[in-house]
């Protein structure tokens, strides 16, 4: 198995990236991985502590997964870039910008391997995927979305609360939050309210996030993947996790539902013992039933 730098650069920033093949027959294509939310290294990793999973290895692993079957793969990272240009890279602020860099990805990708390209973006990425494969000119031949929203940000952020609340309580942390709080801080984090007095007592919450932060999440927060993703004129798979708390199993059947009018083809993979980053509990490799299906997918699968 071969796993080559292919560092590249847009707007400013070097990007780390890496190209991933196997010494076996290929299958034409060449999945493109767009990481969700947060500064995730090229292996879909997170720096311990915070507020982030910390280390998963989907990256990596799914990379490797296709690999093994024949599929190429590329990622890149959104940690531990470098900024060449100070100026250009303020574009890197803006959520609508993650797209501009997935389709970089995407020509670098056909341009190593020759292959039609499928976009695959987890999570926050999902939403990134529609939105370049809504574009007529997104160089990309299919869409994968794993573990994608269905809802706009904040509104997955209120149906979460509404599903976590005990007692009227969420339980984030050693200490428990009024839902209605936690609601109201979410309200002025989307239309860039003032904090009124009774949230100033909150530790955290959206509405102490720096300016930067909250218009990222108010871009994020604009675009309903439903939406896009059902304009998106090429082949489609939803892939989802029964065992996902972050992105609920209905958010899968809500994506297809918003395709049935496509032209194109849609399918649904569902795992049901499977997580938001597709592993089993307590076990920290990726499952390679998604990589099979995939796989499987793209062999009979054609623009």
């Amino acid at each position: 198995m071969k796993d080559t730098r292919v560092d590249f650069e847009i707007d400013g920033k070097r990007i780390p990236a890496a190209f991933m093949t196997e010494d076996t027959a290929s299958t034409g294509w060449c999945v493109v991985l767009i990481s969700g939310s947060g500064p995730a290294d090229l292996d879909g990793n997170y720096a311990e502590g915070g507020m982030w999973p910390g280390r998963t290895d989907v990256l990596l692993q799914l990379s490797q997964q296709f690999a093994a079957r024949g599929v190429a793969c590329f990622r890149f990272s959104r940690a531990n870039l470098e900024t060449l240009d100070e100026t250009k890279a303020q574009a890197f602020k803006r959520f609508d910008h993650r797209a501009v860099v997935a389709q970089a990805a995407c020509r670098i990708a056909r341009e190593l391997s020759g292959a039609q390209i499928v976009a695959a973006g987890h999570s926050e990425g999902s939403v990134v995927g529609s939105m370049l494969c809504a574009r007529p000119d997104s160089g990309v031949d299919a869409l994968i979305s794993l573990s994608g929203p269905a809802y706009r940000f904040y509104d997955l952020m209120l149906v979460g609360a509404d599903r976590r609340a005990v007692n009227g309580m969420l339980h984030f942390g050693p200490t428990p939050i009024p839902v209605d709080l936690y609601k109201k801080s979410v309200e002025v984090a989307r239309y860039g309210q003032p904090a009124p007095e009774e949230l100033k007592a909150l530790p955290f919450g959206f509405h102490t996030m720096d300016a930067v932060s909250q218009e990222y999440l108010r871009g994020y927060d604009a675009v309903d993947n439903s939406e896009v993703m059902a304009r998106a004129n090429m082949p489609v798979l939803v892939v989802q996790g029964g065992a996902d708390a972050s992105v609920w199993a209905e958010n899968g059947e809500r994506l297809v539902q918003a395709r049935k009018r496509s032209t194109s083809r849609t399918d649904y993979a569902f795992f049901p013992e499977l997580d938001h980053f597709y592993k089993k509990s307590g076990q920290f490799a990726v499952d390679d039933a998604v990589a099979n299906y995939i796989s499987d997918w793209l062999k009979v699968c054609r623009s």
